[in-house]
């Protein structure tokens, strides 16, 4: 942390930032944590993972409420509050208040369209509804352009194509978010479904079972069991 201290007073770049909150949390300085992520999502407002670990905080800390009120404060004094508007957003969906969290995205797109972690979290939870497959396929689309590395924002995308009945073109993109974080077990859960649906059971169970040596949570792993009993 030292090093890292030092090397901040030199000048900060979003990767250094999040290094540096990886490492304040390993440290278990959470308030420092949360000051670096800050830093990071004003520095570049596509980082999907200063978003994820920001949430994470307020979440484990039971700060979301006074969160949200502090960001929404926020938002009234800037021009462009697409940051301010996209951790309200990820805020209310940890709530569970899933329609506020659309209302919040909208709101991000509203200020710019290419909005990349606001477009796939709006795609993620159209997806989940079934709602409005095309836009959300879409804004999952938008997103990929914006960051096409990001196993997580690809997994949107596949998601998309396999809630939209397109299983061969899910498949292809599930697998590489296998590839590219192999110890997440959704993304092996989802290869699963899609290779069901394409009608590749025993690849399909294979996946499945994958998923499940990942250690998924005990919903997901609820899900996954369900699935595995659907395809025998």
């Amino acid at each position: 942390m030292s090093r890292l201290e030092a090397r901040l007073k030199q000048g900060v770049s979003p990767d250094l930032l999040i290094m540096a909150a990886n490492t304040y949390l390993a440290l278990k300085d959470l308030a420092s944590a949360e000051k670096v992520l800050r830093e990071a999502i004003e520095a570049d407002p596509s980082r999907n993972d200063a978003y994820g670990l920001l949430g994470s905080i307020y979440v484990n800390q039971g700060r979301i409420d006074e969160a949200l009120r502090e960001y929404e404060a926020l938002s009234q004094k800037q021009a462009k509050p697409i940051g301010a508007f996209t951790i309200s957003g990820i805020l209310l969906e940890r709530q569970g208040k899933v329609d506020a969290a659309i209302k919040r995205y909208e709101d991000v797109l509203a200020l710019d369209s290419r909005a990349s972690v606001a477009a796939n979290n709006l795609a993620w939870l159209l997806a989940n509804r079934g709602q409005d497959l095309d836009k959300a396929l879409q804004l999952a689309q938008t997103a990929v352009a914006a960051s096409p590395e990001s196993p997580e924002i690809l997994d949107t995308l596949g998601w998309v194509y396999y809630k939209k009945d397109l299983p061969t073109l899910a498949v292809p993109i599930f697998k590489e978010c296998v590839e590219k974080a192999p110890a997440v077990p959704e993304y092996h859960y989802h290869l699963g479904l899609a290779l069901l649906k394409s009608g590749d059971a025993a690849k399909g169970r294979a996946a499945l079972q994958r998923a499940l040596d990942a250690k998924p949570n005990a919903a997901v792993s609820a899900e996954i069991h369900r699935a595995l009993e659907s395809a025998n």
